[in-house]
Formats: structure tokens, sequence, C-alpha cells
């Protein structure tokens, strides 16, 4: 599965750019705190990422919310693998327009 078909690619470019600079941040208290880049989620549930950072693999970081939020890495190649009825369920919010960096958000949904 190619995630990068399914996200804008100015989107794509800014998400590895971020996991770059991350990268050798990272267990340091040099870690950045992104501001969300994309908002994934699934129009038949409540379940949603907030996407701040990923590799080209589809590795990525963020805010996630299927039953409850949880912090941490997912793999966006299967979140967008997840079909029903052969329909592919997840979808990029284009509307989203990040406000606060990460923290706030997972701040606000613990």
């Amino acid at each position: 599965m190619n995630w990068k078909n399914y996200i804008r690619a100015q989107d794509v470019v800014k998400l590895m750019e971020n996991w770059n600079e991350q990268l050798p941040l990272k267990g340091t208290e040099q870690e950045k705190d992104f501001f969300p880049v994309v908002r994934l989620y699934d129009p038949f549930s409540n379940a949603q990422w907030l996407v701040t950072e990923a590799d080209e693999d589809g590795l990525a970081f963020g805010l996630a919310h299927i039953l409850e939020w949880e912090l941490g890495y997912f793999d966006l190649g299967e979140i967008f693998d997840m079909k029903i009825v052969g329909i592919r369920r997840m979808q990029q919010d284009l509307t989203f327009n990040p406000d606060r960096p990460l923290s706030q958000y997972a701040a606000e949904a613990f």
C-alpha cells in the first residue's frame, strides 16, 4: 500500500521533512512539538489521526483516536488499507487547519 497516493503531495513532503528534522532529536530535550500536518478520518466512525511526521515507508507519529486517544507511532499503509465492502475508508480532511502543536491537542484529548 503506497500511503503517499492518499495524502496531498505537499503534505507528504512536510511529513517527511518533519520526520527527518525530528530523527536526530528523538529522546532529547530538543524534540520538536510540531503542529499536525494532516488529519485523517474514517467517515463511517469516530476514528481519526492527527499526523505530525512520517518516514518513507509510512511509519508515522501523531495522535490517534480509534476507541480512545493514544499518542504514538502507527503505519499509514495499514490505515489506508482498511476497507469496508471494498470501499477505502480513510480520507484526508482537506479542510483541517491546525492552530496549535500536537502536545496541546493531546492535552485536550486526555
